[in-house]
C-alpha cells in the first residue's frame, strides 16, 4: 500500500521526496482513491480507503518517531468515514428453500419415516431459532431446554467471551421448538 501511495505522489504530484509531501497532497490522494478504481476496474470501498489511510498514517508516524521527518503532514487529518454494510435479508423464496432443505430424502443407510420426520423437525427448529434470534451457531449448540423461557418468549444465551444475554425468539421459532411426540 505504501508503495502505491509513494508512486502516486511521484507520478501525479511530482513529490520526489517524502519530506515534500504536504497535507493537501494527501487530501488529493484520498480524493483520487474515492473517484478511482482498483486493478479490477471496481471503485475502492470506503473500508479499503480507510485502511490505506491508516497505513500511510502509520508510515508517517514512524518517519517522525525515527526522526526522518520533523512533522507528520497527516497530523490534522481525520480518518475517512466508512460505510456500514447493510445486512442482506433472505427473500421469501430463499426461506422456503431453507425450510424444504430440512426434509431428508431416503439414501444410504435407509432411515425409517419416523426417523426422517424427527430429524427434519430438529433441523427445522434449529434453522428457525437461528433465523428468529440471530444468535451464532456455537451459541445455539450450547443451549439447554432450561435456557428457554416459554412464558416470556426469551432464550438465555451464553456467547463469546463468557457474555450472557437474553434474546427474544419469534412465533415461527416457537412453533418449531415445541417438543412433539415425533422427537422422542
Amino acid at each position: 500500500m505504501i508503495g502505491s501511495f509513494i508512486r502516486y505522489m511521484k507520478s501525479d504530484l511530482d513529490r520526489v521526496y517524502v519530506a515534500d509531501i504536504e497535507e493537501i497532497d494527501i487530501i488529493v490522494w484520498l480524493s483520487h482513491l474515492r473517484d478511482g478504481t482498483n486493478r479490477w476496474g471496481r471503485p475502492y470501498s470506503s473500508r479499503t480507503i480507510e485502511t490505506y489511510f491508516r497505513d500511510v498514517l502509520v508510515f508517517f508516524n514512524w518517519l517522525v518517531a525515527h526522526k526522518h521527518l520533523e512533522e507528520n503532514p497527516m497530523a490534522d487529518l481525520k480518518s475517512p468515514k466508512t460505510e456500514k454494510p447493510l445486512i442482506r435479508v433472505f427473500t421469501e423464496d430463499e426461506l422456503m428453500r431453507l425450510d424444504a432443505a430440512c426434509d431428508r430424502e431416503p439414501k444410504g443407510r435407509s432411515l425409517t419415516q419416523d426417523e426422517r420426520k424427527a430429524l427434519a423437525a430438529r433441523d427445522r427448529a434449529f434453522l428457525w431459532l437461528l433465523l428468529s434470534t440471530g444468535i451464532r451457531i456455537s451459541e445455539a449448540c450450547g443451549l439447554l431446554f432450561a435456557d428457554i423461557d416459554w412464558d416470556m418468549g426469551m432464550i438465555f444465551v451464553r456467547g463469546k467471551g463468557s457474555k450472557e444475554r437474553k434474546v427474544p425468539f419469534g412465533k415461527v421459532a416457537r412453533q418449531h421448538l415445541v417438543v412433539s411426540p415425533v422427537c422422542y
